[in-house]
C-alpha cells in the first residue's frame, strides 16, 4: 500500500497541493499552471517537474481534473503520502513527563488500515504494549489526526497522554 518516494516528489506533491488551493488564474494555460508549480518548487529543472507530474500520475497519486481547466489534484493517496512524510519528519520527543498511548479498535473490513496505522506508528518509535495499544515519548503531530479524517478512522482511534509510574 506505501511505497517510498524520494525528497523531490514529495515536493512536488506538495507544491502541487499549494497550486491546487490557490485560485485558478483567469485563461491559465496548461504550460502557464506547469510554471507555477515550477516556480514554487526551488527551481529545479523543468524537465525534471513535468517528469515528476508524469510519474505521480502513473503512480495514482495527483490527477488531472479537466472540467473547466487542466488542474492538478491530489489523489487520496497521494495526501496520505505527503501526510505520512509530515508526520514522519516531525518527530518530538515529549518533555513534559508524560507519553502518548495510542489505542484502536477498526473493524475488520478495515483491516489494511489498522496494519497500515501499527506499521506507522512503529516506524516512528512507537513500542507495542498490546496489538492495539502502542505508547512511545513522542508526541503525535496535527498531521497525524488529519491523516486518521483522510482514511475515516478517526473515531475509531483513541491518542491519551499518561504519566508512567515506576515503582
Amino acid at each position: 500500500m506505501v511505497q517510498i518516494i524520494g525528497h523531490f516528489m514529495v515536493e512536488l506533491l506538495g507544491a502541487i497541493k499549494d497550486a491546487a488551493q490557490a485560485l485558478p488564474q483567469p485563461l491559465e494555460s496548461k504550460g502557464e499552471y506547469y510554471q507555477r508549480i515550477y516556480r514554487t518548487t526551488h527551481d529545479y529543472p523543468s524537465q525534471k517537474i513535468y517528469r515528476g507530474i508524469y510519474n505521480l500520475q502513473k503512480q495514482g497519486l495527483v490527477k488531472a481534473n479537466t472540467k473547466k481547466r487542466y488542474i492538478l489534484e491530489l489523489t487520496l493517496e497521494g495526501k496520505q503520502k505527503l501526510l505520512i512524510n509530515k508526520i514522519s519528519k516531525s518527530r518530538v520527543p515529549r518533555n513534559d513527563g508524560y507519553s502518548t498511548i495510542v489505542i484502536f479498535d477498526i473493524p475488520e473490513e478495515r483491516a489494511r488500515y489498522r496494519a497500515f496505522l501499527r506499521r506507522l506508528l512503529l516506524k516512528n518509535g512507537f513500542m507495542n504494549i498490546q496489538k492495539s495499544v502502542l505508547i512511545s515519548r513522542f508526541d503525535l503531530p496535527q498531521e497525524f489526526f488529519e491523516l486518521l479524517k483522510e482514511l475515516k478512522i478517526r473515531q475509531n482511534v483513541s491518542v491519551l497522554k499518561a504519566q508512567i509510574q515506576y515503582k
